[in-house]
């Protein structure tokens, strides 16, 4: 018999053009699920990482940084405490500005950036800031009980005032710290929430000041800044700057550090 030409058995051709076809799809499936199953895995193991990392952090680092927390607030808590107790002794002279050098005293050493103050029935702030990793950087408020004049300065090393900051008449009063102390209780104090102030974030811890006789001269307090909180994390970590740590705890309110 005659040899086949091309184009005998049409359905024969048609059978296996089908089937290459469908063997071609199958391989794309294949390929596809080997990927996904790939990249699943991957990310499996991510996860697992990421999980690890978390503990690992809730372990290690959340306790010291706690530990860190408490010891900055107890020594700002301190300071107060100090004022308070000289106030009610009577070892501080009765005019308010005349106490500024004893409140330089104790800022001028502080480690972290922090300042003392204290608030006048008359609406006078007076105190010193000092900023932490600054030397002989402090800033000066004072108060005029006359005029109600209140000023800024800045200061050399020594407290002096250098230059004047600006001056303006304020009543401190007014202040979320003085309002929040009970002038009626001598055992009053206030932590305020964390709040926001030239860049960083602050709280502040204040109570009232009673003279020898019991009667209430005013509040007294103190701010600390909280950037040593990322300062601290960053160094546990290795990190450079750029990053924002949020440390949260339902017992004692929301502490945030930015940076």
């Amino acid at each position: 018999p005659a040899k086949p030409t091309s184009g005998a058995y049409p359905g024969a051709m048609r059978a296996m053009l089908s089937l290459r076809v469908l063997l071609a799809g199958f391989s794309v499936v294949l390929i596809a699920i080997s990927s996904f199953a790939a990249w699943y895995l991957t990310y499996s193991e991510t996860l697992k990482t990421i999980d690890n990392m978390g503990q690992s952090f809730q372990a290690q680092i959340l306790p010291l940084t706690r530990t860190i927390i408490q010891d900055h607030l107890l020594q700002v808590e301190a300071l107060v405490q100090i004022n308070k107790f000289s106030f009610r002794a009577g070892l501080l002279p009765a005019a308010p500005g005349a106490f500024l050098p004893y409140m330089f005293a104790q800022i001028r050493n502080t480690n972290f950036s922090s300042d003392v103050h204290f608030t006048s029935t008359a609406g006078g702030l007076y105190g010193y800031f000092h900023e932490a990793g600054s030397q002989g950087s402090f800033t000066m408020w004072d108060f005029d009980e006359t005029t109600g004049n209140q000023s800024q300065w800045v200061c050399d090393e020594l407290g002096n005032p250098t230059s004047l900051t600006w001056a303006r008449i304020e009543n401190s009063t007014t202040s979320v710290w003085y309002l929040a102390v009970d002038q009626s209780d001598p055992q009053s104090f206030v932590w305020t929430p964390t709040y926001p102030w030239g860049g960083q974030l602050w709280v502040t811890f204040a109570t009232g000041a009673y003279d020898p006789s019991g009667v209430f001269r005013g509040v007294t307090g103190a701010d600390l800044e909280l950037n040593f909180i990322t300062d601290f994390l960053s160094s546990q970590l290795n990190l450079g700057p750029g990053y924002s740590f949020a440390i949260i705890d339902g017992s004692y309110g929301t502490v945030v550090a930015l940076q």
